[in-house]
């Protein structure tokens, strides 16, 4: 009863609130429960997500890492065909007697020069032992042990790596002699000749160059280290730890297929088939962890910002409220006086607001559509005086026959009356008897007298093929579509007029419109005048592409803005130019559309 007695109080109290206050306490009690709610959602999400990002960053660690060990023992594989194939060294292991003392002290100091020039360039071998089939050593200049000269002379059927052992040499470094941990690779000797074993070879490498190839990518925190198959640690970046029990055992990692938790780490790890060994990531979590804390940290402090911020906001839209309300109703009054440059002058982004901007946008497009009407007749008579304009083209015609004059002079009466008999099949399908649309294929026949004029006016310094299908000749086309595109293609793409320019004209047939596709290889066009290019012709200053843009915005003036041009191009990259056309059959006397609107035929 109590409680129902509270509510019912805080509800009146509620009621007589200003309106102020109610958007305040609103605004206050809705950021509090979002603030609170998206901060449990987004930690528990960002643990989540950053173990996951975590985890996969490890695996791709682990990924690198191991192919940065696979990379640096294919090479020191690769040094050892090198050696077994030298024929310095084939020559001295391939003998049938044992060397005199005199002979191995010449082959001991000939095979140490051969060795080292082979191996020299590789900085990470530190020392190669090979043995003859009668136990005779040949080193780089280390000093072995006793033990060494007892090495089995069995051939062994597949080359193989060592897993990490201290060396079984001596290696002379500044102040003192040591004894390095080493990974070694063993490979048996053939002579290329017979087939017959003729001796070993053994390449070492420092197991601390070879942890630090596999480890460079690691962070401070993060662990990478090698262990064998009876649990010791063959290899890491940490010297201490080397031939330590590995605090997991193999077992456990192989029933975890490739992921372990273990405490407060998480662990990875891949087989490591060339060494019969283990590559073990290790992740500690305290790093995602103190993300965490930073991201609250951070989400409190913008949370306390976030609730002044709503405060303030909540304290200026209830005292602006009514302000576009206002402005709003005088432009309203002001439209129905006549005076249609009246706008709404509001910053609000409400409903108030947006009904403001709606309103102004109104206004705009109705004076736009009507400017635009007014535009589209302009263009519409410019267009149809460059249309009359290419249809006389007296420059074209003149050069053409000044052409004819040489050829007639020259004598090349071949060239000359084909040169003549384009040029009379290209004017009688521009005058086409006054038509203004014409079938695809008289379109492309035009297209063909023009590029052969032009071919023998520039010497044949081009070809073209055209690839329609003729399914298609009879599909509807503006005429003299296709030369403003040739013209511009001849003169500017291949302006320099060097033999190997090719014209290509295909056709890509789609559900309701078809496109020809126009290309050529020549110098291109910039990116700045590609974009200055297919500005509107009607503005001052863009008479530069005139034709192209004319062919445009002829297209989409007779069959809508869906239709028209698309230029792709770039520097010294050829052109290519898609015309998008309706499917639509071309009849005797088509329709005429004058509407931008681009209706659609019914045919």
């Amino acid at each position: 009863m109590k409680q129902r007695l509270k509510r019912t109080r805080f509800f009146r109290a509620y009621q007589k609130m200003s309106i102020t206050w109610k958007i305040r306490f609103g605004m206050l009690a809705i950021s509090l429960f979002i603030l609170l709610s998206f901060m449990g959602v987004s930690i528990q999400y960002t643990y989540t997500n950053m173990l996951d990002s975590s985890l996969n960053s490890a695996k791709r660690n682990l990924t690198f890492s191991k192919n940065n060990l696979d990379n640096l023992l294919a090479i020191v594989e690769n040094y050892s065909v090198i050696l077994l194939s030298d024929e310095v060294i084939q020559e001295t292991l391939d003998v049938k007697k044992e060397p005199s003392s005199s002979e191995l002290s010449q082959n001991e100091i000939l095979m140490r020069k051969r060795i080292n020039a082979i191996t020299s360039s590789f900085k990470s071998i530190s020392a190669v032992l090979m043995y003859d089939s009668f136990g005779n050593i040949y080193d780089t200049g280390v000093t072995l042990l006793p033990k060494e000269s007892d090495v089995s002379l069995v051939p062994q059927d597949l080359p193989q790596w060592t897993i990490t052992e201290p060396a079984p040499y001596y290696i002379a470094v500044p102040g003192a002699t040591i004894r390095p941990h080493v990974i070694s690779y063993t490979r048996n000797i053939y002579s290329y000749l017979t087939g017959r074993y003729i001796g070993k070879v053994r390449i070492f490498m420092e197991e601390a160059y070879v942890s630090k190839t596999y480890s460079q990518s690691l962070s401070d925190q993060e662990e990478l280290y090698m262990i064998s198959g009876d649990n010791k640690t063959i290899s890491t970046p940490d010297p201490s730890l080397l031939y330590t029990d590995s605090q997991f055992t193999v077992s456990e990692l192989e029933k975890s297929e490739g992921h372990l938790s273990f405490k407060n780490k998480e662990i990875l790890y891949e087989p490591y088939q060339r060494m019969n060994s283990f590559l073990v990531y290790v992740l500690p979590r305290d790093t995602i962890y103190a993300k965490i804390y930073r991201m609250i940290w951070y989400m409190f402090v913008a949370g306390s910002l976030l609730i002044c911020l709503c405060i303030l906001i909540s304290s200026y839209i209830s005292r602006s409220l009514t302000s576009p309300l206002s402005s709003l109703t005088q432009a309203v009054k002001n439209v129905q006086l006549g005076n249609w440059n009246a706008r709404v002058k509001t910053d609000a982004q409400d409903e108030i607001g947006i009904l403001g901007e709606n309103f102004n946008r109104m206004l705009e497009e109705l004076e736009n559509r009507t400017d635009k009407l007014i535009q589209e007749q302009k263009s519409k008579r410019q267009f149809q005086l460059e249309f009359l304009n290419q249809q006389i083209n007296p420059h074209f015609l003149y050069n053409t026959l000044d052409n004819v004059c040489a050829l007639a002079e020259l004598g090349q009466t071949e060239e000359l009356f084909e040169l003549v008999n384009n040029l009379t099949s290209f004017y009688r399908g521009v005058l086409s008897k006054g038509k203004i649309v014409i079938p695809l294929s008289q379109e492309i026949q035009l297209a063909a007298n023009y590029l052969n004029i032009m071919e023998i006016r520039y010497h044949y310094t081009f070809t073209y093929e055209f690839h329609v299908p003729p399914e298609f000749s009879e599909n509807t086309a503006l005429k003299l579509t296709l030369q403003p595109l040739l013209e511009n293609a001849i003169y500017h793409g291949f302006e320099t007029h060097q033999k190997g320019g090719i014209i290509r004209l295909s056709l890509r047939p789609l559900s309701s419109c078809i496109i020809l596709i126009l290309e050529d290889n020549g110098k291109g066009i910039s990116r700045e005048d590609l974009s200055a290019l297919m500005k509107n012709a009607s503005q001052e200053g863009t008479k530069k592409g005139f034709g192209i843009r004319n062919v445009h915005e002829r297209i989409q003036l007779y069959y809508g803005s869906s239709y028209g041009l698309k230029i792709y191009s770039g520097s010294q990259k050829g052109t290519r130019i898609l015309l998008k056309l309706p499917r639509r059959r071309y009849l005797e006397e088509p329709r005429q559309e004058t509407s931008s609107q681009g209706k659609e035929d019914k045919h």
